[in-house]
Parts: structure tokens; C-alpha cells; sequence
């Protein structure tokens, strides 16, 4: 059964697989720092960061990243959350602006 679970998984395209690792890292994440105990903002922030995961390894693709680097951004993105990327990106948005 896992094994068949592998290849299902191997066989979506990067930005899906992207979207359910940070779906499943987030609440994962949430849960171990014990930052958040409503299950209704814990479901939120996973499918945030799904929903940001999916976009940017969309995005990648077109830049002709590699398969695996956009399940890596995925993983990333449901590792730091979404306040963290939120930050991460206003600072760059800023310091072009400026």
C-alpha cells in the first residue's frame, strides 16, 4: 500500500505534489510549535500555504525549474508559513520600491 502511494504521488505534476507537501507540513509544523490551537486557522494556514506552494511552482515551471525543486519550495513554504513568507516577501517588495 505506501509503495502504491509513491508512485500516485510521483505521478502528479510538481505544483500538486508542491500543494500537498506544504498542505501537510503546515499543520504539521503548527501543531509541534503549538503556536495556534483553533482548527479552523490551522486548516486555513495549510491550505494558505498550499494555495502560495502551488502558485510559485507554477510560476517556477516557468523558468524551467526542475521537477523537484518545486516540491522543495512547496515543502519550504509549508515549513516557514505563511506569516513568514508574507514577511519575507513585503521586505522585497520594500527594498524594490524603494
Amino acid at each position: 500500500m505506501p509503495h502504491q502511494l509513491i508512485e500516485w504521488l510521483s505521478a502528479l505534476p510538481g505544483p500538486l505534489q508542491a500543494f500537498i507537501a506544504a498542505t501537510i507540513i503546515a499543520p504539521l509544523r503548527i501543531v509541534y510549535d503549538r503556536s495556534e490551537t483553533n482548527w479552523m486557522r490551522i486548516g486555513l494556514e495549510s491550505l494558505l500555504c498550499g494555495c502560495i506552494a502551488y502558485g510559485m511552482t507554477s510560476g517556477a515551471s516557468y523558468f524551467d525549474v526542475p521537477h523537484g525543486v518545486g516540491v522543495f519550495i512547496g515543502s519550504a513554504i509549508g515549513f516557514a508559513g505563511v506569516t513568514q513568507f508574507r514577511a519575507l516577501v513585503m521586505r522585497y517588495v520594500v527594498r524594490k520600491i524603494q
